[in-house]
């Protein structure tokens, strides 16, 4: 009985037709990650400006502190005040970077949130017209997770082209002499 199960399973899994997909390819030509690229251009200039003037500011005080180290007028309080100063908008010139960093990116995820629906669907769909059980990426944070695949196989299909189809997106066929890109 174990074997005609495990026979079973095994005749399962060579039927098990397999998708892989290129989800950045398609990503980076959809229309709306233009328009998200944009948006978090526009962002990220707020907020490096915004940590610019903290840069001056500290910049400044550096300065002051540099004219002030050799003055005899200045008292060992006033040095440290300004010490004081300047070890704050580091600080805050640090937690902003950070804090800067982590809305950039969370304000991608969700402003790309719509687009990834549409890809998943899209995807879904091209997967069950063709039949596919499984949708693989070969890559993901440039990491391989799909090491080998026969794309000779009839049980392996591409579906980067037909949800790029879906999606009505057009890659442009490159000029002779050019290299393609992803």
């Amino acid at each position: 009985l174990a074997l005609l199960a495990l026979g079973a399973v095994q005749a399962e899994a060579q039927s098990l037709k397999v998708g892989v997909i290129d989800p950045d390819l398609i990503v980076t030509r959809m229309p709306e990650y233009a328009q998200v690229q944009g948006e978090i251009n526009q962002l990220e200039a707020q907020i490096g400006a915004t940590l610019q003037a903290k840069q001056d500011s500290a910049r400044a005080i550096n300065n002051e502190l540099v004219a002030l180290a050799d003055s005899p007028l200045v008292t060992d309080e006033a040095r440290q005040e300004k010490e004081s100063e300047l070890r704050r908008l580091v600080t805050e010139m640090q937690q902003g970077e950070e804090q800067g960093l982590r809305l950039l990116s969370n304000e991608e995820v969700r402003l790309l949130r719509p687009a990834l629906i549409r890809l998943n669907t899209a995807i879904s769909e091209a997967a069950e017209e063709a039949g596919i059980d499984l949708v693989m990426t070969p890559v993901a944070n440039n990491a391989p997770l799909l090491i080998y695949a026969n794309f000779d196989s009839e049980n392996v299909v591409d579906l980067t082209q037909p949800v790029l189809d879906k999606l009505g997106i057009v890659i442009e066929a490159p000029a002779e002499g050019t290299a393609p890109q992803n």
